[in-house]
């Protein structure tokens, strides 16, 4: 049980680590947007790069979501087909406990940082 306890921390540890320096490289240039805009129209890319950045990220989102359920799907064939054997169904409990944790911290860490942004930064939540 502690072997699990502390790889849900280090996961959630490496998650909140990913989003604060996400929030760190937005936070410390002076204009990041207008450098960004620069660097996508000198590389092909036109139009606005928070639509560009809002569609990759949801999209990102969306592919994890179905992975998410391929999974549960698997993990629920595992316990029905196990027929009693207690590894089969210790192995299907991991992998559902272990899918949903990451989905759950997936989705607190884009939680987390959407408030962060456009709470405290720009002040825009609910607008």
């Amino acid at each position: 049980m502690k072997n699990k306890v502390s790889k849900i921390i280090n996961v959630s540890a490496i998650a909140l680590f990913m989003s604060m320096m996400s929030i760190g490289s937005f936070c410390s240039a002076a204009s990041p947007r207008t450098k960004l805009e620069a660097t996508g129209k000198a590389i092909g890319l036109e139009g606005n790069f928070s639509t560009l950045t809002g569609t990759i990220i949801m999209g990102i989102l969306g592919a994890v979501a179905i992975i998410f359920l391929i999974l549960v799907v698997y993990a629920g064939l595992l316990w029905l087909l196990a027929q009693g054997e207690t590894t089969k169904i210790k192995k299907a409990k991991d992998l559902l406990i272990w899918s949903t944790a990451g989905v759950v911290i997936m989705f607190l860490s884009y939680g987390i940082t959407y408030f962060f942004f456009f709470s405290v930064l720009f002040n825009k939540v609910g607008r």
